[in-house]
């Protein structure tokens, strides 16, 4: 049997090389499906290092994320240099709570539906550092009265159903734009826009011109008010890392692009490192034309087709 290289568990599926680079891809029942370089195997995930092994989880976390996302993480030197510095966060019990929640009524095909409790490879979906630390977040829920365990099956209950409805929800047809206003990426936000119209939904688009008066609070109004947002960290923009994380706390899913020269970390542009191991979107200037075809497709994958589609895509 085949070891996963994460998490170590036994039995997942080797799916082979990467096409474009030294690695494999990997499919576990706990961390998803995900890629490995071939210089992460060798210096990170094949080695006892303590400093690594002890996070190791977060990259679980983090595989079944973009798993769950549908889309497979890369894991990279880089990513997992970060893992061992801790530079990628451990989140709080509250949010472990979140997650997990999130997570049940996700699964729960209507209200009163029971469904098999407790599985032990979900640990990753709320960041536990193993399944003890996941029978502790799923106890504290259905010690809250937010979940219900009989016979070994475990249902949303009322209040847990009123907690989630508490969470802003992204719903409708409207998508926040989060992106630079510079001039030359006049021709990308064009590709960007056309791209959310061919799936079916709404831009929305806050440009320089309304950059005044109490423009946050509308800003974030119209986060609220979205069924997902795309952000392009392309200048490594303040304002649109903060529109990303404040859509992320809502819950509301970020499809995040980049221009490709920004995803070499030796270059002067790159990414900041706490979005580089994300499944970001590139694209390049010669090129718009994919962008608009490749984000569409990433947006009818993860989100699914919107109420204004009115052609069919092959």
């Amino acid at each position: 049997m085949s070891e996963c290289p994460i998490c170590r568990k036994t039995g997942v599926q080797d799916e082979g090389a990467i096409p474009d680079a030294d690695g494999t891809r990997w499919r576990c029942a706990r961390c998803g499906a995900f890629e490995v370089t071939g210089v992460a195997m060798s210096a990170f995930l094949n080695k006892t290092i303590a400093d690594f092994d002890k996070r190791r989880h977060l990259l679980s976390a983090l595989a079944r994320k973009a798993h769950e996302d549908g889309a497979r993480l890369r894991i990279d030197e880089d990513l997992c240099g970060r893992v061992k510095a801790g530079q990628i966060r451990e989140i709080s019990v509250a949010e472990q709570l979140e997650k997990a929640m999130g997570w049940f009524a996700a699964r729960s095909e209507y209200p009163g539906h029971r469904f098999q409790g407790n599985q032990s490879d979900d640990y990753p979906i709320a960041f536990c550092k193993d399944e003890r630390a996941w029978n502790y977040v799923v106890r504290a829920l259905i010690g809250g009265g937010y979940l219900e365990l009989a016979s070994q099956q475990l249902m949303v209950t009322p209040k847990g159903w009123e907690w989630v409805g508490d969470r802003p929800k992204a719903a409708g047809d409207r998508v926040f734009v989060a992106m630079s206003f510079a001039d030359e990426m006049k021709d990308v936000r064009t590709a960007v826009c056309d791209a959310i119209r061919d799936a079916g939904y709404q831009p929305v688009i806050i440009d320089e011109d309304h950059y005044v008066g109490g423009v946050m609070d509308r800003v974030l109004a119209r986060i609220r008010q979205s069924k997902f947002i795309v952000a392009d960290f392309t200048g490594n923009r303040g304002g649109v890392y903060y529109e990303a994380g404040f859509a992320e706390g809502l819950g509301i899913k970020v499809i995040p692009t980049v221009r490709e020269d920004h995803l070499d970390v030796k270059g002067d542009n790159h990414l900041h490192f706490d979005v580089r191991h994300i499944n970001i979107l590139p694209w390049t200037a010669d090129r718009l034309d994919k962008l608009r075809d490749d984000l569409r497709e990433r947006i009818e994958a993860i989100i699914g087709r919107g109420p204004h589609t009115t052609k069919e895509r092959t």
